[in-house]
């Protein structure tokens, strides 16, 4: 699996997981992450991979730990070089 790929595969899940702890619709949670709702659909079902400044409005906007995801990305990343 490539780096874009993992990354995608990984952060689909948190921000879905995210948002539906916090019950909003997926217009709504692009509307806080100021992006397009297209964009959204796309990060959500690891289609695209979310730029920095997204991944930054997530972590600001929704009170998540940063750290934790970039870790979860990093071992997955080892593991499938190994």
């Amino acid at each position: 699996m490539s780096g874009n790929k993992e990354i995608s595969a990984i952060t689909s899940k948190v921000f879905l997981r995210k948002r539906t702890e916090l019950g909003i619709s997926q217009e709504k949670m692009a509307e806080n992450l100021k992006i397009s709702h297209r964009q959204y659909y796309n990060l959500e079902h690891g289609i695209k991979c979310c730029s920095l400044e997204t991944f930054s409005n997530f972590v600001d906007s929704c009170d998540v730990d940063a750290a934790k995801i970039l870790s979860d990305i990093s071992a997955v990343s080892k593991l499938n070089k190994e």
